[in-house]
């Protein structure tokens, strides 16, 4: 095969996420495909961990998805698309809390690994709820802002757009989530 027929599919391969919603926005189902491939597991996982209910992640993930393709033309590059997309997960899960009454999770469940024994097993599973019950006592924007720093590595720039706040704001929640979760979690780990 010829190399430069294969140029604008490894072009495509390696494009930006500022270039995939670019393309999105120009009705290149191809590309959002390749947004939702990336972006899916995360989006899970956080609403998982701020919802607690599999069912209600799903659904914040699935209009948080459908609110990107519909707004795709709208995206405008002053922070990245990361920290948009984000924005948008924060304030459907933000609205599904007001909704209802949560149970709050810590991690997707899994399996337990082969190698892990049953006693392994399930003191992990204990850290994980206590983790898990302690984290949702924290107010929903310590919460987000915690588990976009760890969980998704954003930077502190992004987690202020994503939370509508300043970077000082980022860096004052962070600081009293840790507290607060150093201290509840003290005697347990």
């Amino acid at each position: 095969m010829n190399p430069s027929s294969r140029a604008p599919e490894d072009n495509r391969a390696v494009s930006s996420d500022e270039q995939l919603i670019a393309r999105t926005a120009s009705g290149d189902h191809t590309a959002f495909e390749a947004l939702v491939s990336k972006y899916q597991g995360p989006a899970l996982n956080l609403a998982y961990r701020l919802l607690g209910d599999p069912a209600e992640a799903e659904e914040a993930v699935q209009e948080t998805f459908l609110r990107v393709y519909r707004n795709a033309g709208r995206f405008h590059p002053a922070a990245p698309f990361r920290a948009w997309f984000f924005q948008i997960l924060a304030n459907i899960c933000k609205d599904t809390m007001k909704k209802s009454k949560p149970v709050y999770g810590s991690v997707l469940p899994d399996r337990a690994s082969p190698q892990e024994g049953a006693a392994a097993s399930f003191e992990r599973r204990q850290r994980e709820q206590t983790i898990g019950r302690e984290l949702a006592r924290l107010p929903v924007n310590q919460r987000l802002a915690l588990l976009l720093s760890f969980v998704e590595d954003l930077s502190y720039r992004d987690i202020a757009h994503s939370l509508n706040v300043s970077i000082k704001s980022v860096e004052s929640l962070l600081v009293r989530a840790k507290k607060t979760m150093r201290w509840r979690l003290s005697g347990y780990l």
